[in-house]
């Protein structure tokens, strides 16, 4: 318990600069928690991590090291803005916008175009604007 305290304020001191979609994302996906002594998992064992990362958005985003990473914030936020770069591209979805970027991270490639990954859009856009 102690260290998980002293990882975490230790964390703290060192979070990444991100920008508001980031911390945005964060948020809805975990609350902002950082992994402690266990892994955050989320859908059902599916995904793991501060930013909830699948496997294949993982793999998608074609980072090096391994799969367990992710449950380092700041490797989260590279395979994120890895996997951003990769699908969230003017030339592949139109203007690119934050609505675009946070509906594809939760519904994959073509998440933007899904409907349901509108009500996911609306939790990220509420956490923006606070």
């Amino acid at each position: 318990m102690i260290a998980s305290i002293l990882l975490s304020l230790m964390t703290l001191q060192e979070l990444p600069c991100m920008t508001k979609l980031e911390k945005a994302i964060w948020q809805v996906e975990t609350g902002s928690r950082l992994t402690g002594d266990e892994p955050i998992l989320g859908d059902n064992g599916k995904s793991r991590g501060p930013l909830q990362i699948s496997k294949a958005a993982w793999i998608d985003a074609r980072m090096p090291g391994t799969y367990e990473l992710v449950d380092d914030l700041h490797y989260s936020l590279q395979v994120f803005r890895r996997y951003q770069a990769r699908y969230a591209r003017e030339d592949r979805i139109g203007e690119v916008t934050w609505e675009k970027k946070a509906r594809i991270w939760n519904g994959g490639p073509n998440g933007h175009k899904k409907k349901a990954t509108l009500p996911y859009w609306a939790k990220v856009e509420k956490e923006i604007g606070k």
